[in-house]
């Protein structure tokens, strides 16, 4: 009886670990791209911890249950984990590497249990040693190739979104390995980074200064997808960015009682300005309010805006004149785009370097 009850106290269970496994970037990457390089060793996946065809489990057998590799390796680090030991550095490395080729890896179609078991492990690692899994992480996005990027940045979202103890204060190290990737111009790894954007400012970080970049990130995005919206696949960036600057306008305040920071209510005024044509006029009195506040808001841009913005709604003005006249479409208007422009050089001067 003993014996059964260590058994259960060592099983993983599935329902801790985000549902992020079937997302549309893994899909992809999983269906096209061809077997990613390995950042650390170089070769192929240990033996020890492939993932096996289901003809080829193997494992002892408890309860008449086969257990696979991964997870016996799951149960390995929940006990490490729960009995706070270490794993030798070496070990450690080792183990991410190989966890990592194998979700990136499309040889084998992965089942969703075992998709959610190698996440799990990934998680136990960032429980165990987050610096040393951020740093692995980061490591893995400054290797171009599709899936490499594209899984690594599935994995900090998954931290991300796992909201753990060991990683919640790692916020700084986790934006810094998402901005390997920014200046990569395919397709997949975009939406993958803008997938890993929203989580993290849905998480309540957008306060964060470090985050400030990553907000001048979905403003160049949008005006980057609004000018190729020809491209299916630039119209679901440009919905994504949309989806990601609502969500930074209304997660903020989730509290009634609680009082706008300065941060978040320059925030607010950008998101707002980004859309001069929507919500009744608003956009336009953000771009006023934030000309009007150009001495006290900060100093890196206060000068910028003195100049740029009365040109700029003296240009919205006579564009929205002209709505009325020839029934043009604001939405995908010079006007947007210059406003976009604005907010994004006016995210990246706040941000500063990180």
């Amino acid at each position: 009886m003993a014996a059964e009850g260590s058994r259960g106290a060592l099983q993983a269970p599935a329902e801790r670990l985000p549902v992020l496994q079937d997302s549309e970037a893994s899909r992809t990457v999983a269906a096209a791209d061809p077997q990613p390089p390995n950042a650390r060793d170089g070769g192929e996946t240990p033996e020890s911890l492939r993932v096996p065809a289901a003809e080829e489990r193997v494992g002892s057998s408890l309860g008449g249950r086969s257990i696979d590799p991964v997870e016996s390796l799951s149960q390995l680090l929940e006990v490490s984990g729960e009995y706070k030991i270490p794993l030798p550095k070496a070990k450690f490395q080792a183990i991410c590497s190989a966890l990592h080729n194998q979700i990136c890896s499309p040889a084998k179609q992965l089942s969703t249990e075992n998709h959610k078991e190698l996440f799990h492990c990934v998680l136990l690692l960032a429980c165990s040693s987050p610096d040393d899994m951020l740093a692995f992480l980061h490591k893995q996005q400054e290797i171009e190739h599709e899936a490499v990027r594209v899984m690594s940045l599935e994995l900090l979202r998954a931290i991300v979104g796992a909201d753990l103890p060991e990683t919640r204060v790692k916020k700084l190290l986790i934006v810094k390995a998402v901005k390997s990737t920014l200046s990569d111009q395919n397709a997949t790894v975009r939406k993958a980074a803008l997938d890993f954007i929203r989580m993290l400012l849905s998480s309540g970080s957008v306060e964060n200064y470090a985050a400030w970049d990553l907000v001048a990130y979905v403003f160049s995005e949008f005006s980057v997808s609004t000018s190729k919206l020809d491209v299916q696949e630039e119209s679901t960036i440009q919905t994504l960015c949309i989806d990601i600057l609502q969500c930074l306008d209304t997660c903020q305040w989730k509290d009634p009682m609680q009082l706008p920071t300065p941060q978040g209510l320059l925030a607010r005024l950008l998101v707002v300005a980004s859309s001069p044509y929507e919500r009744g006029g608003h956009g336009c009195a953000a771009l006023q309010l934030l000309k009007a506040l150009h001495q006290t808001v900060h100093a890196a841009v206060g000068e910028m805006w003195v100049v740029k913005i009365p040109s700029l709604l003296q240009y919205i003005e006579e564009w929205y004149d002209s709505i009325g006249l020839h029934g043009k479409n604001p939405s995908v208007s010079a006007g947007c785009v210059y406003t976009m422009a604005l907010c994004q050089q006016s995210s990246s001067d706040v941000a500063g370097p990180v």
